[in-house]
């Protein structure tokens, strides 16, 4: 069995609430790397929709095992809890790609501040989501 760092041991005392805030500060700004990179690596945004999805796929996977693990720590039920916990991203990913559209496309706002303006909106949802439906 592998043992926790002092620095771990010290994570898992905090309260439920500053975990969360912790690996969810991680998980939005690895999502939005992904995100950028993608964009980036594309070097053609008119398929920045595609990219958000994609990137999603990725951080969603990154973020379901922190949040199980290090936040939530629940046992077992790992498919019942990644589908919960996908369902609940894929209801911020749809808010996501609506007003990412609209900032961009209807507003003509530059694509990589409109989706931190969004990244930022959608954070204050999401502990909510997770803790009364994902990981409950």
């Amino acid at each position: 069995m592998i043992m926790p760092t002092p620095a771990l041991k010290i994570f898992f005392t905090l309260p439920e609430k500053i975990r969360f805030i912790l690996v969810g500060g991680f998980n939005t700004i690895f999502g939005f790397v992904v995100f950028t990179l993608l964009c980036l690596l594309a070097d053609d945004y008119s398929n920045y929709l595609i990219i958000l999805v994609s990137s999603n796929l990725i951080a969603v996977v990154v973020a379901f095992l922190m949040l199980k693990f290090l936040v939530f720590q629940t046992k077992g039920n790992y498919l019942k809890e990644f589908m919960r916990c996908y369902l609940t991203y894929l209801v911020m990913l749809g808010i996501n790609v609506l007003l990412l559209y609209l900032m961009v496309d209807v507003l003509a706002q530059d694509i990589v501040i409109s989706q931190f303006v969004i990244t930022v909106l959608i954070v204050i949802f999401s502990y909510l989501g997770h803790k009364c439906f994902s990981f409950n």
